[in-house]
């Protein structure tokens, strides 16, 4: 079926409280098909289930970035010290792609992923300090984009500066995934021209609507 619709049952299952759904969930993390194995990582991390952290740990390796992604997410959400392990390990030793992945994810936790991300910004590797600007782009606060300011013009290698200077010129740009307030109908302009074309006004309120 549709991905779409399989995360739709994965929802279903993980919310009905069935005690039967995190080994469901662990045994698909072991599926030959990639979407399963996607999925699964994301329920496993809805339901929190602490005993599926040595599957996730597999995932990480994944060939499917995505899956390697979903397992990430669900180790974060897990939250324990054996999952947030597994996923600054990742930060540290993984392929550029795990890193950011790794980095991105810790922005979903702020009592032990801020401070690494914070961290991984002082580490003389170069790679990891690339790879929590990621991290700290997601964390929209300020002390984040001081981070990121400060290894734009202090940063030695040029690949760290250059993550730092795109994330600042996205960091500045509306999230483009937030639609735009629509501003009240009395001071839509192609209403207000509208109604001056026939000599109308347009105030406030039920009239407004009524116009509209």
């Amino acid at each position: 079926l549709p991905l779409g619709l399989r995360v739709r049952a994965i929802s279903a299952l993980a919310v009905s409280g069935s005690s039967g759904v995190s080994v469901l969930f662990r045994q698909l993390a072991n599926s030959n098909n990639p979407e399963q194995r996607q999925i699964a990582a994301l329920g496993l991390g809805y339901i929190r289930d602490a005993k599926a952290v040595d599957d996730l740990r597999e995932l990480l390796s994944d060939l499917l970035l995505d899956v390697r992604r979903a397992a990430c997410l669900a180790l974060v959400a897990i939250g324990n010290k054996p999952s947030l392990e597994c996923v600054a390990d990742a930060l540290i030793s993984g392929d550029d792609e795990l890193r950011r992945t790794a980095a991105e994810a810790l922005a979903n936790h702020p009592e032990e992923g801020y401070p690494t991300l914070k961290e991984g910004a002082t580490l003389d590797d170069v790679l990891v300090r690339k790879a929590v600007i990621a991290g700290l782009q997601r964390v929209r606060q300020p002390w984040a984009t001081q981070i990121i300011e400060k290894l734009h013009v202090e940063d030695e290698q040029w690949v760290v500066k250059d993550a730092a200077a795109q994330a600042l010129k996205e960091l500045a740009q509306p999230n483009p995934y937030i639609p735009r307030q629509i501003p009240p109908l009395y001071n839509l302009p192609w209403l207000i021209a509208f109604a001056g074309e026939r000599g109308m006004g347009v105030s406030p309120g039920k009239a407004a609507q009524d116009l509209f």
